[in-house]
């Protein structure tokens, strides 16, 4: 299952704790500040009952691989539940910084990062410098060693 939430859910104890509980079950779960449609796409999952403005089962392929496009869209752009609590209490980086660091680790280059997430190039440059100040290290090489570390350590408990 994969579900995107609304950042400010973070600050809502509880669905934080509904969101957890869903994350310890195995779901797959992201935050986005953008406004969204609410999208539930449940496969060959039909109510018996239900009221007629309680969801469609939509039948055509094109509408469904749409709708799946959409919200594949919105899901690309949302930041990962862990690394948004990661954000929280990770100290001196910014969930900007964060992102940028998850697009490199992803295999992209500094020079693809920032059309991939809305930034210039030089924004991505300004911002991988003060990760560097922040973290004092004096290459990206020295910064994604930190990254690795960081990910794998207990920054994946929320």
């Amino acid at each position: 299952m994969r579900s995107i939430y609304h950042r400010s859910a973070l600050e809502h104890p509880q669905t934080r704790e509904y969101i957890e509980a869903m994350v310890a079950d195995g779901a797959d779960v992201r935050a986005s500040a953008l406004p969204g449609p609410r999208i539930v796409l449940i496969d060959n999952h039909v109510i018996e009952g239900s009221e007629g403005n309680s969801g469609w089962h939509v039948f055509d392929r094109a509408a469904v691989m749409w709708a799946r496009a959409v919200f594949d869209l919105f899901w690309n752009h949302a930041t990962r539940w862990s690394d948004l609590c990661r954000t929280d209490q990770a100290g001196p980086l910014s969930e900007r910084q964060w992102r940028i660091l998850r697009e490199l680790d992803s295999g992209c280059s500094a020079q693809q990062v920032g059309p991939r997430i809305g930034l210039s190039r030089r924004a991505v440059d300004k911002e991988l410098a003060d990760v560097r100040k922040a973290l004092g290290c004096t290459t990206l090489y020295q910064v994604m060693a930190w990254y690795g570390r960081a990910s794998s350590e207990d920054f994946h408990t929320l």
